[in-house]
């Protein structure tokens, strides 16, 4: 029954309109400003960040053809585009900050519209006493931060590109970063949202309390769905209060299972207070003092170095040093530093958060997002240098160890489409096969589809296309992602 439907609607998706008829219709609803169909303004939105993947255009006439680009400036004007494009069977794929790994936010091809929410930036109001905020999906994550920070809150979410990130593209692929091991994941700090689905609905999911057992958790739906379900709009988020003080240390450490016992201990002897536990193996931390000169006042002669971030209120500062002083008397690790100011913590900090922009002045590079219970979390490393080695410029590891978030780097001499397809799946069987996951926080894109019926049963795909039948049953929302349905 779900196959004859899915056939259905790749029917009446192909209902004709043209591309001229489209703008008109486009720009009667949103007005003129608000609708780029110039190529040259175009270009950015047809392509990701990494130049990796690209709009094909959906016809032999025109190979350059790149999707139309519309800037709502509010839910309303969304429900009307919506409302036009299920009228007349116009594909949608919607872009936050464009910011993503695995071409999420990048049409399949130019017969999508592009749906971007760089207008829908605002800060909807801030309730300080109840420590939530109400955002519209294209606020900045920076911007957001810095704004609450202001009244003594923070964002439970710290990415490397919250100058470029959306919270709407945040949410709809419920980004981790390094903060989750502290306050959790997007999923249970999103208290509410408003949607709008396929059709022009508007759905009020927009609770800004703690606590609410009123039926199904729906929103939850939208959260990691890559926009394959619906359109967010405004997002209600639980933000904690700001840390006032905090020590970053870097720890230089002789083998992995090393770095496993520093975890154990910092858990229990920094509690509430750790809110990072970052690794950085050798290959990773030298590529990026080499990039950026960066001045590390440890001999680098280790293969394991870890960031622990420890905030708090000042009652924190006590029970740092005594980590500190654990972790080097029972020989975790060989040797430490401690931030012992702000510009300190800063320079640490930039060690591990510039990692990717080294890599990227290096060579061609293969991002692979993957959790692993921690037995296995670097045996993959390892695995994959034993086969890549020499075949490759780089293989570098670092990542969110506390919560078994790794971030594998290949870098090859050249964009490699072959290398390329057989890394990917060495990583992705290796994740298989030892109980981890292929995605940990940036998606399935359109990069992952295909290893969609290796994670799951068929009993579940089933389930989740049916979740998509319903809500989209026509196919318009960001094909070819996630489930891959036409």
């Amino acid at each position: 029954m779900l196959k004859q439907c899915l056939s259905s609607a790749t029917r009446l998706a192909s209902r004709h309109i043209s591309r001229e008829q489209i703008l008109n219709k486009l720009e009667h609803v949103l007005g003129s400003r608000n609708v780029i169909s110039d190529p040259v303004d175009t270009a950015p939105f047809n392509v990701d960040w990494k130049g990796m993947h690209r709009t094909r255009s959906a016809g032999e006439e025109n190979r350059n053809e790149q999707s139309i680009v519309v800037t709502p400036r509010g839910t309303e004007e969304t429900v009307a585009l919506m409302r036009l494009c299920h009228q007349y069977r116009i594909p949608v794929c919607s872009q936050g900050g464009n910011t993503g790994l695995v071409g999420g936010s990048v049409p399949m091809t130019s017969n999508e519209l592009i749906v971007s929410f760089s207008k829908m930036n605002q800060i909807v109001w801030v309730d300080e006493e109840s420590s939530v905020v109400s955002v519209q999906s294209g606020c900045i994550l920076q911007h957001l931060d810095n704004t609450i920070n202001s009244v003594g809150l923070c964002v439970p979410l710290d990415l490397a590109a919250k100058g470029l990130c959306q919270i709407g593209g945040n949410v709809a692929t419920n980004a981790g970063g390094v903060r989750l091991f502290k306050y959790g994941s997007l999923r249970e700090n999103v208290l509410g949202m408003e949607v709008v689905t396929a059709d022009g609905s508007l759905l009020d999911l927009g609770k800004s309390v703690r606590k609410d057992n009123t039926g199904l958790s729906l929103k939850q739906l939208f959260i990691g769905s890559e926009g394959t379900l619906g359109l967010i709009m405004n997002v209600n988020i639980l933000c904690p209060v700001k840390p006032t003080s905090r020590s970053v240390l870097l720890l230089e450490l002789s083998s992995f299972a090393n770095v496993v016992k520093a975890l154990r201990l910092s858990r229990t002897s920094l509690g509430g207070h750790l809110s990072a536990f970052e690794l950085i193996d050798k290959d990773a931390l030298t590529v990026v003092v080499e990039h950026f000169g960066y001045k590390v006042p440890l001999d680098m002669k280790e293969q394991f170095y870890v960031l622990v971030e420890v905030s708090g209120n000042g009652d924190e500062i006590g029970a740092t040093d005594r980590f500190m002083g654990d972790v080097l008397r029972g020989r975790l690790a060989v040797n430490g530093v401690a931030g012992s100011d702000e510009s300190q913590c800063e320079h640490i900090w930039a060690i591990r958060e510039n990692i990717t922009q080294s890599l990227a002045s290096t060579g061609a590079n293969y991002k692979f997002d993957i959790s692993l219970p921690l037995p296995k979390y670097y045996k993959l490393a390892e695995h994959i240098r034993s086969k890549w080695k020499d075949r490759v410029k780089h293989i570098v590891a670092y990542g969110h160890v506390a919560d078994g978030n790794i971030h594998l780097n290949i870098v090859d001499h050249q964009m490699n489409p072959v290398n390329q397809r057989e890394i990917s799946s060495d990583i992705y069987k290796f994740a298989i096969q030892n109980n981890g996951s292929i995605s940990a926080e940036h998606g399935i894109g359109r990069e992952k589809v295909d290893y969609m019926s290796q994670i799951h049963s068929p009993p579940v795909l089933e389930l989740m296309k049916s979740v998509k039948q319903t809500l989209d049953p026509l196919m318009l929302l960001n094909r070819g992602k996630v489930l891959n349905l036409l």
